[in-house]
């Protein structure tokens, strides 16, 4: 990204110090902040595919300040975006519909992990 290498390095450092969840059991977050327009959403994208090649899950959310009246929505929405995106490109799999290979491996992946972590009636709340 253009003029944001500092900011780039600053984002990439903090994940690689972070303990990978196959080496731990420990979940790690980490979070852009900054004024609007300053191109967090940008930096984030930037490294979305090079993080999942390595087994990383990418959640996104923008905080919308007209609802505040709902705290969790931005967290609701987020985890909707998600598994709605697993979902779609679940489907395009079944239809015989070609998605990008690194799509595929992860939603294999993630859904493999789910299942193998969650009873049968946590699946199908999901």
């Amino acid at each position: 990204i253009y003029g944001r290498s500092k900011e780039l390095y600053n984002l990439i450092h903090a994940i690689l110090q972070a303990p990978h969840l196959s080496e731990s059991n420990i979940s790690t977050v980490v979070l852009i902040g900054g004024d609007a327009g300053a191109g967090k959403s940008k930096l984030a994208t930037s490294i979305n595919s090079g993080l999942r090649n390595h087994g990383w899950n990418i959640l996104s959310c923008k905080f919308d300040s007209l609802n505040q009246n709902q705290p969790l929505s931005t967290i609701s929405s987020t985890f909707n975006d998600f598994f709605q995106n697993i979902a779609t490109t679940k489907e395009k799999l079944h239809e015989g519909i070609h998605v990008d290979v690194v799509d595929e491996q992860y939603v294999n992946q993630l859904l493999e992990s789910i299942e193998s972590h969650l009873s049968a009636s946590g699946i199908v709340a999901l």
